[in-house]
């Protein structure tokens, strides 16, 4: 029994009571005329009008009855065919609402009910997949964050050896530059000696000229003495010939 066909039956039951209630009404009103008008004597109306309250009296009874019996039903119908499935329905929900998306979703049937149970089954597996996508996704993402962390461990380590090396490097820099400020030093005193040994080669050299100025003085003096040498010895000469003449 369908929730529909359960409502249905309801208003069908109170509305067939309704005119079963109007046409009573009715029948009465005109039974209850027609016997005033056709009887006189008012023992046989007296009478006549029991018999017709009896009826009246049976007929709501049977309609109270009905009514007692369409309830009974209805309720029946309703705790079977709604409210136990919407409890059993309300249980698989608290338990996919625990973390359980693996449980059976039977449906009742083909009624708003089952409907609204193929419905909740669709929408558990539809979850189940969500949350497996996630998982893996999850995994995934958990395999290469320990990725990431392993290279930014290596990474770390390799900048340790970075740092130090360029530490390293550093010492060695400023071991060059001390050298490299003591050979500049070296180089300025390697161009004050130069300049003062080009300086006293430039003094050398004038010396130097003065001396050859003073040996070509004492060549040319050398000449004038040898000439002087050979007027003497021309004199002696003619001296020597002139005592030897003499003789």
């Amino acid at each position: 029994m369908t929730v529909r066909l359960s409502w249905g039956l309801v208003l069908a039951t109170f509305s067939l009571l309704v005119v079963l209630a109007c046409g009573i009404g009715l029948y009465a009103l005109h039974h209850g005329a027609t016997l005033v008008q056709a009887t006189a004597d008012a023992q046989a109306q007296q009478q006549a009008f029991t018999a017709f309250a009896e009826r009246i009296r049976w007929a709501l009874i049977a309609i109270v009855l009905m009514t007692i019996a369409t309830v009974v039903i209805v309720l029946w119908g309703v705790t079977v065919n709604v409210l136990r499935p919407l409890d059993r329905l309300v249980g698989y929900f608290e338990r996919m609402a625990q973390g359980d998306l693996n449980q059976q979703i039977t449906s009742p049937g083909k009624s708003e009910i089952g409907k609204l149970y193929s419905a909740m089954a669709h929408m558990q597996a539809a979850l189940s997949e969500t949350v497996g996508v996630v998982r893996r996704s999850g995994t995934t993402i958990f395999e290469r964050s320990q990725h990431i962390a392993n290279g930014n461990n290596d990474l770390s380590s390799r900048t340790e050896q970075q740092a130090s090396s360029l530490e390293e490097t550093a010492s060695s820099m400023e071991q060059l530059a001390s050298t490299v400020s003591h050979n500049a030093d070296n180089a300025r005193q390697a161009s004050q000696l130069a300049g003062d040994a080009t300086l006293t080669a430039r003094r050398s050299g004038e010396e130097v000229g003065q001396i050859v100025e003073t040996m070509q003085d004492i060549s040319a003096s050398s000449h004038q003495v040898a000439d002087i040498i050979t007027v003497i010895d021309n004199i002696a000469f003619q001296t020597n010939i002139l005592a030897l003449n003499a003789s």
